[in-house]
C-alpha cells in the first residue's frame, strides 16, 4: 500500500521514517510544523491508523513524569507537597508528645510555684526531708485528732481532655486510724482535709473528684479493709471497695494510678494498683472541669501522727 502523504509513516518500533507533507485537504505544509502537534499515522504493518505526539512533546512529558516521581518519593504526595505528617516524616521530625511532667521531689524544699501545701493540726507538716538520703515528699498529719496534710498542684488538668493519667508511688507508716486519698479533685483544700468524708457510705466534700481512698476510722465507724475507687460528679458520690488487691500495708510501697478518658459526652476512669487494672467506672466527673492533683493524709488518733512518703508523682495528658 502506498504511503499517504497526509499521514506519514512510523515503523513497528515507533521510529518516524516518513513525515507527512500535506494537510488533510491535500494542501502542503511546513514539515517543521510536524513537531508542534499531535498527528495521525498509518501503520503498513497492521494497516491501522494511530496517533503520536511529536518527539519534543514526548520528551517534555517524560521530564514532567520524572519530576512528579521525585516529588512523590520526597513527600509521599501524589499531586502536591503532601500532608503535614508526610512533611514531618520527610524532615525526620518526631511526633509532638503529650504533656507529661515527672516529679521526683529532689531538694530540701517544695517548689511553691508548682505545689500548694495545706496542713491542719499540731505538728502537721508537708515537705521534702533530706535526712533519709532519698528523694521524697512526706505528708505528716501531726498529733491532733483529725490533723491532716495535703499536697495539691497549682496547675489544673481539664477533665474533658482525650486522655489523662496520674501516677504515684507512696507508703504509709501506719494503716490504723488513718485516711489517705490520691487522684484528682476540683479544689486545692478541704476543711476536713479529705475529698470524701465517708467511703463506706460514699459522701463527698468535693463537687468533682476521682481518687483512690483508704479510710480506717473506728470512732467514725469507717472500718477500712482495703482501697476504694472513689468518684463524685456534680456532687453525686459513688465508690467501689477493691477486694482483690492487697490493702495498704504499713511501710510498704504501692504504686497507684488513675486514668481519665473522654468517652463521647462523659468522662470514664480506670484505676490501677501496682500496674494492674483493679476498677473501672463511667461518668465519674463532670466534663470541662479543671482538676487538681490531690494527695492527702489524715489521722483519727490524737496520740499518733501518721506519715505518708511520696517517692514520685507523674501527670500526663493528651494535647
Amino acid at each position: 500500500m502506498p504511503i499517504d502523504a497526509r499521514l506519514g509513516f512510523r515503523n513497528s518500533s515507533g521510529v518516524i521514517t516518513t513525515l507527512p507533507t500535506k494537510y488533510a485537504d491535500g494542501s502542503g505544509f511546513n514539515v517543521g510544523d510536524f513537531y508542534k502537534a499531535t498527528r495521525y499515522h498509518f501503520s503498513q504493518t497492521t494497516e491501522t491508523y494511530f496517533t503520536a505526539l511529536p518527539s519534543s512533546v514526548q520528551r517534555l512529558e517524560q521530564i514532567n513524569s520524572g519530576l512528579e516521581a521525585e516529588l512523590l518519593a520526597l513527600t509521599g504526595a501524589t499531586s502536591s507537597i503532601g500532608s503535614l505528617n508526610n512533611i514531618r516524616s520527610t524532615l525526620d521530625l518526631t511526633p509532638i508528645p503529650p504533656i507529661s511532667v515527672f516529679y521526683d521531689f529532689e531538694g530540701a524544699t517544695v517548689n511553691t510555684d508548682t505545689w500548694t501545701v495545706n496542713v491542719n493540726g499540731t505538728a502537721s507538716v508537708a515537705g521534702q526531708p533530706n535526712t533519709t538520703g532519698l528523694s521524697l515528699f512526706t505528708l505528716t498529719t501531726g498529733t491532733s485528732d483529725n490533723g491532716h496534710a495535703t499536697l495539691t498542684s497549682d496547675l489544673t488538668y481539664l477533665s474533658s481532655s482525650k486522655a489523662t493519667l496520674i501516677e504515684i508511688r507512696l507508703k504509709v507508716d501506719d494503716v490504723a486510724e488513718v485516711g489517705i486519698e490520691f487522684g484528682f479533685s476540683d479544689a486545692t483544700s478541704e476543711t476536713a482535709g479529705m475529698a470524701f468524708s465517708s467511703l463506706t457510705s460514699p459522701t463527698a466534700v468535693a463537687t468533682n473528684a476521682v481518687t483512690f481512698g483508704y479510710l480506717n476510722d473506728t470512732g467514725g465507724n469507717e472500718i477500712g479493709t482495703g482501697w476504694r475507687a472513689m468518684r463524685v460528679r456534680a456532687g453525686t458520690a459513688a465508690g467501689t471497695l477493691l477486694t482483690g488487691p492487697v490493702p495498704p500495708v504499713a511501710n510498704t510501697w504501692v504504686e497507684l494510678a488513675v486514668a481519665l478518658a473522654l468517652n463521647a459526652n462523659q468522662v470514664d476512669a480506670t484505676y490501677f494498683l501496682n500496674g494492674d487494672v483493679v476498677a473501672t467506672a463511667t461518668n465519674v466527673v463532670a466534663v470541662n472541669t479543671p482538676l487538681y492533683i490531690w494527695v492527702t493524709a489524715k489521722t483519727f488518733e490524737a496520740s499518733d501522727s501518721k506519715s505518708v512518703d511520696i517517692d514520685y508523682l507523674r501527670i500526663s495528658q493528651s494535647r
